[in-house]
């Protein structure tokens, strides 16, 4: 009888403490593991009401103006809906400050540095910097986006197109064969190019005349670039 006896004492014992491990895994799981819900687009009271009935923290993270949610809602968050969260998670999200609008301010011709703190003061952000080569000084605005006079909401992203100097290349080497030395050196003078050390070839030609140059005629040249010429010998 005895052996039967601790077997039943062992039985009962196992299933106890199977059902006690069943209950803390339970309970452990309901207290830790929550489902994100979805606010977005709800009041600010709403959104609190969701998150704080699933055990997470409501944080408002920032307020911004919103062309197209209402001032007071949410306009996004952070997990998504239907995300696994723990409890006591922060839920955050963004809330509309509604529609502020403002028209956007004539920047080019000015400075980059003027342009940025222009923005600012009216309300709007310099997302991005492009560059190009431009008649204008450098770090002058050529263009903008959006155009001036756009009405745009408040803290909108515009960008600005500035100069980087005048083109490397302004015009091209003109053809200077057939002329006399010094009328090419003359040409190139007018154009701020400088006539190189000039070659001297044997040829059939009229001598001093222009027979070969380099860059050649058509190439695109820089200010103050040297170009040599070769002309005939006597």
């Amino acid at each position: 009888m005895r052996p039967v006896r601790w077997f039943l004492y062992l039985v009962l014992f196992g299933a106890g403490a199977f059902g006690g491990l069943m209950l803390v895994l339970r309970f452990s799981s309901s207290s830790s593991g929550v489902t994100v819900p979805a606010v977005v687009g709800f009041t600010e009271e709403q959104a609190r009401f969701q998150a704080e009935g699933q055990g997470l923290v409501f944080t408002v993270q920032l307020e911004r103006y919103d062309l197209a949610v209402p001032k007071g809602r949410v306009v996004s968050q952070s997990p998504e809906a239907g995300m696994a969260a723990r409890k006591g998670q922060a839920l955050k999200v963004v809330l509309s400050k509604g529609l502020d609008s403002v028209t956007v301010p004539e920047w080019r011709g000015v400075s980059t540095s003027q342009a940025q703190v222009h923005a600012r003061q009216a309300g709007l952000k310099v997302a991005s910097l492009a560059y190009v080569r431009s008649l204008l000084p450098a770090q002058t605005v050529v263009a903008q986006s959006p155009p001036p006079g756009t009405v745009v909401p408040r803290d909108a992203e515009v960008g600005l197109l500035v100069s980087s100097g005048p083109p490397l290349f302004t015009f091209v080497a003109p053809d200077l064969t057939g002329q006399k030395l010094e009328k090419a050196q003359r040409t190139l003078g007018a154009y701020g190019i400088q006539a190189g050390p000039t070659r001297i070839q044997a040829g059939g030609g009229e001598p001093g005349t222009v027979v070969a140059q380099s860059p050649r005629p058509g190439y695109p040249l820089e200010r103050a670039q040297i170009v040599q010429l070769m002309v005939n010998g006597p």
